[in-house]
């Protein structure tokens, strides 16, 4: 079952490296960080903390015991949690999102926090880029003319080629499978193994599925092509 948000909570974590242009980054969120907060009572911002100092993603290392200790356990030891255990919405929320730069905040870091918690990133070189991505997202959340609970999985199976066959029927077929079951109020339609090759008006309507107001669309990508 899908993990409600009012319930698991959403933070936002930023980067020590950051710090100088916080007040501006923030800024340039305002429209995204007040609905999330009007959505869950467990909101937090990772960043400066007046009594505990930096808990958002530190700069360096730390050791504890003269032994290392990475950036992950350090952040989730500075807000009250516990590496590996199921999150708790009143330390650390489940849904997080990473504000910075891959380079100042690797992708081993968003990795390992993955582990436990649905975890994402925006990364954007202009406070401009900040601002429209707040505002499309809060848009998106508001509209009264949403798309449709439609969604459509797409299968390639070539002739003769194992890697599309397989990927059709061991991961496409079962994954439209399980989410039918799951969602209801969905309409999933799965187009799988031969004659989905991309080749003809079928193949061709399902890659062009986003104009027919679907929600979502998925396919591995491997063997299609366009004529």
């Amino acid at each position: 079952m899908p993990i409600l948000l009012p319930k698991a909570g959403w933070g936002v974590i930023f980067a020590q490296s950051d710090k100088d242009r916080l007040p501006d980054l923030k800024e340039a969120l305002k429209p995204l960080l007040q609905l999330r907060q009007s959505q869950t009572t467990f909101y937090y911002e990772f960043d400066h903390d007046a009594a505990r100092g930096w808990v958002g993603y530190p700069n360096g290392l730390a050791a504890v015991a003269d032994e290392p200790i990475s950036a992950t356990d350090l952040f989730l030891a500075q807000n009250g949690a516990v590496p590996g255990d199921p999150a708790d919405p009143k330390k650390v929320p489940y849904y997080l999102l990473i504000v910075g730069d891959p380079a100042a905040v690797p992708y081993e870091f968003q990795i390992q926090l993955a582990v436990v918690y649905a975890v994402g990133r925006i990364y954007f070189e202009t406070l401009d880029e900040y601002r429209q991505y707040a505002q499309s997202v809060v848009a998106a959340a508001q509209a009264e003319n949403r798309r449709a609970r439609a969604a459509t999985f797409f299968g390639t199976a070539n002739k003769n080629d194992n890697p599309t066959n397989r990927s059709a029927v061991e991961l496409v077929a079962p994954l439209a499978t399980a989410l039918t079951a799951q969602y209801a109020d969905w309409s999933i339609r799965s187009m799988v193994g031969p004659g989905q090759s991309g080749e003809g008006t079928v193949g061709h309507g399902a890659w062009r599925g986003a104009d027919a107001g679907l929600a979502l669309y998925g396919d591995p990508w491997h063997g299609l092509y366009q004529r």
